[in-house]
């Protein structure tokens, strides 16, 4: 059974993944960083929080989505593991069913452009959570 989501290369996919520190940092490829915290669809104490390379910038990880947010937008880099928090212990817990379909309906796409090219990633904007974190 899905219990988290992984966001890489390949693109968004639910998956079924131990929540180990050991298993985080395997499927970043280095030390977790919190991305981004927002609440989840359960309201109370559950939040959604996503995992990424503390070192991915340094390292030059392909772009993976980008975080917007009032203050500006955020690269996030490399692979990202998006799963439940508990507000109130800070353990990583498994997200349900709801929560996988609920954070997917509210990703959205951004284009990007410089003065050298233009593309499209993913985009986690946070006012479309109900909460920036």
């Amino acid at each position: 059974m899905h219990n988290a989501i992984l966001i890489n290369d390949n693109g968004v996919t639910p998956v079924e993944h131990a929540l180990t520190l050991d298993a985080l940092q395997e499927s970043v490829g280095g030390w977790i960083c919190p991305a981004f915290t927002v609440p989840s669809c359960h309201k109370g104490s559950r939040r959604i929080t996503g995992y990424v390379d503390d070192e991915g910038l340094l390292k030059e990880l392909p772009l993976t989505a980008v975080r917007i947010h009032p203050m500006g937008i955020d690269p996030l880099v490399g692979p990202m593991l998006v799963t439940g928090l508990d507000a109130n212990t800070g353990d990583t817990v498994p997200l349900d069913a709801e929560e996988i379909q609920w954070f997917l309906n509210r990703l959205e796409i951004a284009v990007l452009r410089n003065r050298h090219e233009t593309r499209s990633t993913l985009a986690i904007k946070l006012a479309n959570f109900g909460g920036e974190q």
